[in-house]
Order: C-alpha cells, then structure tokens, then sequence
C-alpha cells in the first residue's frame, strides 16, 4: 500500500531512507548511507529534501498528479491531502511559485553539481538516492520538466537516470500515457 518498497527475501521494507538503511545493514560491504558523520550528513540533506524540495514539487506537480491517480483513487487523495494542507488542491497549486521555491533550495545542490558528477562525488549514493527519489516521482507524474534543461541539477537529473544500466529511464511517465 505504500511506495517505494523493497522485497528481500521475506523481508518488506517501505521508505526511501529506511530502504537504505536497511541495505546498509543486510549488505554492509557496500553501504549507501554509511555510518557515523556520513550518516548524519545524509540526515541533513534529507531534511532538506523532505523539508524544502519535495513541498516546492508538489506545489508544481498537484494537479498532474491528481490526474494520474486512478480515476477510483482521487476522491481519497483529494480528502487526505486537502485535510493536511488545510486547503483545496486547486489552491495548493501554484507551478510558478513551486518552481521559485524548487530553483532556491537547489542552489546548493547546483553549486555541488559543477564541482562533482554526484552529490557524493564520482558515483551515486545516499545524498543522490535522497533527493531523486523525490525528482523521479515528480517527474513521473508531471506533464513537463520541472527543472530546466542544461541546468547543473537536470544534467545530474539524466545521469541518475542512466545509472544501473538506465533501470530508472524505462519507467512509465504520464507523458508516455
């Protein structure tokens, strides 16, 4: 009922940062968080990311995807979302303001982009994993960029697309519907 969502073996796991930290523990010779100061780095920016990032996408992309969900799903997430913002959808969105607010908290996540291909240098990692699964989502159910292209944070955007042989680039979007 929830997404992401992790099978190992019998093992279920939900969220995006407790999937890491759960394959941080069953597979320790390659940790994605890491332990100690790294962990709490990555603690940090993930409170970014839930605090500033992924609130100014959802002012971008509400609409879109109310339009996505199954046409059985809406009335329930209209009533739960509209009950958490205290405000009708319609009013939660508002493109050009998210994209304000998207464009000011990813300065510094720009800046780090021209100095490394990743947030966490040369390869993927937690940082990485952190802030594109909420860009992914976004840009799954969204009907337009919500970064514009050539900015440091889209061309980082594709090469996390093209990680682990593209698995990311073959999902289905709502431009592909």
């Amino acid at each position: 009922d929830k997404v992401p969502v992790l099978t190992d073996g019998d093992t279920v796991v939900t969220d995006s940062f407790e999937i890491m930290r759960y394959l941080d523990r069953a597979y320790p010779e390659a940790p994605v968080l890491g332990e100690g100061v790294s962990l709490q780095r990555v603690m940090f920016f993930k409170q970014l990311v839930e605090r500033s990032i992924t609130p100014a996408l959802f002012k971008i992309v509400v609409l879109d995807l109310l339009e996505a969900i199954h046409p059985d799903d809406r009335a329930y997430f209209r009533k739960t979302r509209e009950a958490r913002f205290g405000a009708t959808l319609e009013a939660v969105s508002n493109p050009e303001q998210g994209r304000q607010q998207l464009k000011q908290a990813l300065v510094p996540v720009s800046a780090q982009l021209k100095e490394s291909l990743f947030l966490d240098g040369e390869t993927p990692s937690g940082a990485d994993y952190l802030l594109f699964g909420s860009m992914m989502w976004a840009h799954v159910v969204s009907t337009q960029a919500v970064v514009e292209p050539g900015d440091p944070v889209d061309e980082w955007f594709q090469r996390m697309l093209s990680a682990h042989g593209g698995a990311a680039s073959n999902a289905l979007t709502v431009r592909d519907i």
